[in-house]
């Protein structure tokens, strides 16, 4: 009897989250380790596959609506009188004001690019460090300069939902072991499973305590089984 291919998927925000909740990030990590900890005797590890963001979208930076956000907030009894009026327009204080929280925006996203390229380098240096590791960029993680916010990631979850369903209807593993606790993939469990496919579901947590507060309860129900790795195994067992 053959031993069963697995493939891992890992959804990559869900997972740092995880690992910053219990004070590690993913170079912490002897993945060889952690990853083949989840393997049943029988498994035959095909690929991992690490899902995050190819680039980062930012809402475009423009003086003129910068300028309307600083009336509205601070002269809202002159909103009316200067809201038609071009940048060149508007009294020399409010283009002032406006071109300085301009500049210190443009700063925040510069730093905000280098940072994720930052980041994606080091996702890069744990590619190349473990073997059928494989780092898959999709989808865009949306950011808002006027507001210093990172806002979410689009099309990472959808990209994760169709390679597990792919894998599933094209035969080539018989099982998938997902590292996320989110709803999102309730849909795509349940193409695998009605194809005869198993599923295994991995959540990381602090202590036991918190264990029901990590993933979805219905996509528990869902899989056919939970795996749970708690910061304690982490520390003791799979950390570098």
């Amino acid at each position: 009897m053959r031993n069963k291919r697995v493939i891992i998927l890992i959804d990559g925000q869900n997972l740092y989250h995880s690992l910053r909740n219990v004070g590690l990030r993913e170079l912490d990590i002897n993945w060889t380790a952690l990853l083949h900890s989840l393997l049943e005797e029988d498994d035959e590890l095909v690929r991992t596959y690490w899902f995050r963001p190819e680039k980062l979208q930012d809402i475009y930076l423009q003086r003129r609506l910068i300028a309307k956000s600083i009336l509205k907030e601070k002269y809202a009894d002159q909103y009316d009188r200067y809201k038609g009026l071009e940048f060149e327009q508007l009294p020399e204080a409010l283009r002032e004001e406006a071109e300085a929280v301009f500049k210190d925006r443009k700063e925040w996203l510069s730093l905000e690019k280098q940072k994720f390229s930052q980041v994606d380098f080091k996702y890069s240096q744990i590619e190349n460090e473990y073997e059928d590791l494989e780092i898959y960029r999709s989808g865009i993680l949306k950011i808002d300069p006027y507001n210093k916010l990172i806002l979410t990631e689009k099309g990472v979850d959808i990209a994760l939902a169709v390679k597990m369903i792919e894998f599933t209807l094209t035969g080539k593993c018989d099982k998938i072991i997902l590292f996320s606790g989110d709803l999102d993939y309730a849909e795509a469990v349940k193409v695998v499973k009605d194809n005869m496919k198993k599923v295994h579901i991995v959540t990381l947590h602090k202590t036991d305590k918190t264990k029901t507060f990590t993933m979805s309860r219905k996509l528990a129900f869902m899989a056919d089984k939970v795996i749970d790795v708690y910061e304690a195994d982490l520390r003791s067992r799979f950390k570098k």
